[in-house]
């Protein structure tokens, strides 16, 4: 369980492992869940080459985040380059994102970021294997997938894997468009709150 000092505010919403020269762009965004006034408290983990378990870590930087906010993270300056180009901020360049197909990825706190009590959420599932579930590939996380999943619960089911040469990928339907579903209950709560904000101006 998370401490009360950071909550389970940042997740992955996309990565790619692109087809340009060295298999550019590589990159990571991230997606704020709710306000975060310092993401250095998170870090992103990996498990390289899917052969279990999460071995690499890196901190994030010093900076705050409002709720809605994407995160990018590119794996080399090439891929910081291509990204800027197509109108993505990054905020980092780390090797942590220097992926390829059967890495796996997850968030963590920077406390202690191999540590699985702080793991937060995950894409792929730890230990998988050398699948390359997303070689050449732009996986996009959808919008029905709310909230972290703890790694080794997590497969890719909850993201969209389409191949990076698919030209309208980038521009249109990627990386930026992950907006996330409430669930039932926020739904239910919200239309409770309407209620009685209706019940309380009708009273004389």
């Amino acid at each position: 369980m998370l401490g009360g000092a950071a909550r389970a505010d940042l997740i992955i919403s996309g990565v790619v492992d692109g087809t340009n020269t060295s298999g550019t762009p590589k990159g990571i965004e991230l997606y704020a869940l709710a306000n975060i006034p310092d993401l250095s408290v998170y870090s992103i983990i990996r498990d390289t080459n899917g052969v279990g378990p999460f071995d690499t870590s890196a901190a994030l930087p010093v900076v705050a985040l409002n709720a809605g906010d994407f995160y990018y993270v590119a794996g080399n300056t090439a891929s910081q380059t291509q990204l800027i180009g197509l109108g993505f901020a990054v905020g980092l360049v780390s090797s942590i994102a220097n992926i390829n197909g059967d890495d796996i990825l997850g968030t963590s706190l920077t406390s202690d970021p191999l540590n699985s009590s702080n793991f937060i959420d995950s894409f792929g599932l730890e230990g998988q294997g050398d699948t390359n579930f997303y070689a050449d590939s732009f996986a996009v996380r959808l919008n029905t997938s709310v909230g972290g999943q703890v790694p080794g619960l997590l497969d890719a089911g909850n993201f969209t894997i389409t191949s990076y040469s698919d030209a309208g990928l980038m521009g249109a339907g990627g990386f930026g468009t992950y907006s996330p579903i409430p669930e039932p209950v926020t739904f239910a709560l919200l239309g409770l709150g309407a209620l009685l904000l209706h019940r309380l101006r009708r009273r004389p």
